[in-house]
């Protein structure tokens, strides 16, 4: 059967140490001056810039790093698990973070976590232990799912992430859109990975 052509972003599965992911999760914010959506499972990386004026009332200034979707080729530190409801607003059905709107984010770092992500075409066996980058694809505003992928055609080239091995699903199978099980190889404060 073939792979389902769905990107999700980038999922975490599991912490590098054998721990629980869900608690090494903290919250990050989007400025209301950002101007680009924001969908879960999307790769960030921090911004300039603070909440100072941005969450009076909700937060001590400082308190929340800023953050902005990572472009292909960008080093990153977070991916976003879940969008806490604005309360400003008073909208909670939103599922992501709209452009130009300020919100509380849960990010879980990268240098700690493996995660799984779909790829744009198709890689093989023989390319686990290669890096590659990810594409920008947009996310759903229905869903709030991120569209970002493994860009197969940079396996060997690119920097972002290190292909662990296969995707452990059992309707997951190396071809077209499969499901690469991969580790962040390199963020913005650290080389995670030898030669990154």
């Amino acid at each position: 059967m073939a792979n389902q052509d769905a990107p999700f972003g980038l999922t975490p599965i599991r912490s590098i140490d054998g721990s629980d992911y869900d608690n090494a999760q903290i919250s990050v914010c989007a400025l209301s001056s950002y101007d680009t959506n924001l969908f879960v499972g999307d790769p960030v990386k921090i911004a300039t810039g603070s909440n100072d004026s941005e969450f009076p009332g909700y937060f001590k200034p400082g308190t929340l790093p800023a953050i902005e979707k990572a472009a292909a080729g960008d080093a990153f530190d977070f991916v976003i698990t879940a969008f806490r409801p604005n309360m400003e607003a008073e909208d909670f059905n939103i599922l992501y973070g709209p452009a130009s709107t300020k919100r509380t984010i849960e990010v879980v770092p990268v240098l700690t976590t493996v995660f799984e992500i779909q790829e744009s075409g198709a890689i093989t066996a023989a390319d686990v232990g290669k890096k590659a980058s990810i594409n920008g694809g947009s996310g759903s505003t229905v869903t709030g799912i991120s569209g970002v992928e493994l860009d197969s055609a940079t396996i060997g080239t690119g920097t972002e992430l290190l292909v662990l091995g296969l995707g452990k699903a059992s309707n997951n199978s190396i071809g077209d859109n499969a499901v690469w099980e991969v580790m962040v190889s390199e963020t913005n404060t650290a080389q995670v990975l030898p030669g990154a």
